[in-house]
């Protein structure tokens, strides 16, 4: 029992050292550092700032893949009208649903696809060939 008299002693005697008092050297201190205040009032004077036209909403979104551009015609322009008295190709008279692209080549840095009509035949197609019964 004395022991535990003895802590609870302890304990107190250690609180009453955390009193109110002994701090003054502590107050002047902040008090020194502090800058006095300019009141509630004294705000600083906004400034009046040029209007701002954003002019980036014609380009093109950073964020979206670029769009290819057309292998024929006049860059941004329409595509060439289709010419009627061109002779058509073998594969012109199936739709595009009917043909199927089943392979690619290259030969000498030029690429071609193979492609598998409804027939089951195979057509070595490359750039600039038609395809499809809508003008190629």
């Amino acid at each position: 029992m004395n022991r535990r008299r003895a802590s609870v002693v302890a304990a107190a005697l250690a609180l009453a050292g955390c009193g109110e008092g002994g701090h003054e050297d502590l107050a002047a201190f902040v008090r020194a550092a502090t800058p006095p205040s300019a009141g509630p009032g004294a705000a600083p004077a906004a400034t009046a700032q040029a209007p701002f036209s954003y002019g980036a909403a014609s380009l093109r979104d950073p964020f979206q893949a670029a769009r290819p551009k057309p292998a024929g015609g006049d860059p941004g322009g329409a595509p060439p009208p289709p010419d009627p008295s061109r002779p058509k190709v073998p594969l012109e008279r199936f739709t595009i649903g009917q043909l199927r692209m089943v392979g690619s080549l290259s030969r000498g840095g030029s690429a071609f696809a193979l492609v598998q009509d409804a027939t089951g035949r195979l057509h070595r197609v490359g750039r600039g060939d038609f395809l499809g019964t809508d003008f190629g």
